[in-house]
């Protein structure tokens, strides 16, 4: 069950990262229908993705106990939510045209840091 879950979840970043970029760029262009189509899919990403990362936590938790390394994948799972808010974020405020420079920033941190503890596995 953990391969299966683990495959889901790399699957499911690299494709929530590029949807989150398409909308990003068809909300800009102002084409309303197609943003509002992908912004659906691109949850329902999410929910795979928070679905798998939830599930081998779990498993983990179960086979190992409470480690430090069972710790890491725990915040990674708080940092990968805090970054969906901030995709949430960033799409928001481009549909209303404000500046969502800010929230850029905190995105980059939170996108590089979830990155590098759930591929390099510090």
């Amino acid at each position: 069950m953990y391969t299966f879950l683990f495959h889901l979840h790399t699957g499911a970043w690299p494709a929530m990262i590029l949807i989150f970029f398409v909308v990003y760029f068809l909300i800009r262009a102002q084409k309303e229908k197609i943003s509002k189509i992908l912004s659906m899919v691109l949850r329902l990403v999410y929910i795979a993705m928070l679905g798998s990362g939830a599930g081998m936590v779990i498993e983990r938790f179960i086979e190992l106990g409470f480690t430090s390394s069972n710790f890491i994948f725990l915040l990674k799972g708080v940092l990968a939510f805090m970054l969906i808010g901030t995709m949430e974020a960033i799409h928001g405020k481009t549909k209303r045209g404000e500046r969502a420079t800010p929230i850029w920033i905190v995105f980059t941190i939170l996108l590089i840091t979830v990155l590098v503890l759930g591929y390099l596995k510090l």
